[in-house]
């Protein structure tokens, strides 16, 4: 709170820019406007109150922020995954085929590797993409 309070000071005492006022307190002028925007937001003006203190001061400023909601896909669930390439001619490029045709806002194709590597060490299995022959049936190591 104490850098908070410094870019206020230096905003409505000195009439500094964002960019000086990041110079200053050592933080980028992307930090500097969002602190401005919080104090704007929570109407927190200069000088601060003398009753008031750090944590009053820190939710005043986040109680007003809004809280956007979760856009995060759904993420295919690793057991079906995983039961889907046990089945003879299947294959993770055709599971994620399936997985976009009912998700088309789900993970970007991109992610399709990564997601890959990640269900694959999760479950104790090789990466599919790396060191296998073509048509080589992958097994889990037995435990």
């Amino acid at each position: 709170m104490r850098k908070f309070k410094e870019v206020l000071r230096l905003q409505y005492d000195h009439h500094l820019t964002n960019r000086k006022i990041a110079k200053s307190c050592s933080m980028s002028h992307v930090t500097v406007d969002k602190y401005l925007d919080l104090s704007q937001q929570a109407d927190i003006t200069w000088p601060l109150p003398d009753d008031i203190n750090d944590s009053q001061l820190e939710q005043r400023l986040y109680a007003k922020v809004p809280r956007p909601a979760s856009d995060k896909p759904v993420m295919p669930s690793m057991q079906d995954l995983f039961q889907g390439l046990k089945k003879k001619h299947v294959t993770l490029q055709l599971l994620w085929y399936e997985y976009k045709q009912g998700n088309p806002d789900g993970y970007p194709a991109s992610g399709q590797g990564n997601y890959a590597t990640t269900f694959s060490s999760g479950a104790g299995l090789q990466v599919l993409s790396g060191g296998n022959a073509s048509g080589q049936t992958i097994q889990p190591p037995a435990t």
